[in-house]
């Protein structure tokens, strides 16, 4: 790996280290914040990215553990190209429940309990037709 690769991991696993180290915090609504003053998208929009949080905790790890074995080794053993379908299956399914979240707010068993009543978008701007359970 180039020194920028080792930077992009060193950041990267910083960033996973923090989130891991807050998911407890973040589970009870403390990692609340207002959106940044140059959030481009609706409120609705930054309410469903706080939502996912802690599906962060789940799909960073997975790709960064991914993208480490592919700088690592070119021609990785088989116990290896296990770990990177495992990890890629991981990142896409957490990516389809980010999707989930962000615009439904389902599943909730995955939305902190802090959050689990909100609307997502689609239901905020009315086009979602969700079940109010």
């Amino acid at each position: 790996m180039n020194a920028r690769e080792t930077a992009v991991v060193v950041i990267a696993s910083f960033g996973t280290v923090l989130v891991l180290v807050r998911f407890g915090a973040i589970w009870r609504g403390a990692g609340d914040r207002a959106a940044p003053p140059s959030w481009p998208f609706s409120h609705a929009m930054w309410r469903g990215v706080v939502r996912t949080y802690p599906l962060g905790a789940l799909m960073f790890p997975s790709l960064l553990v991914n993208y480490v074995i592919a700088k690592l080794d070119s021609s990785p053993s088989p116990g290896l190209v296990a770990v990177q379908a495992a990890a890629v299956a991981i990142a896409v399914v957490a990516f389809a429940l980010y999707v989930s979240v962000v615009l439904y707010n389902r599943p909730k068993r995955i939305v902190a309990p802090p959050y689990r009543d909100e609307p997502g978008v689609l239901e905020k701007r009315g086009g979602g037709g969700g079940s109010t359970r």
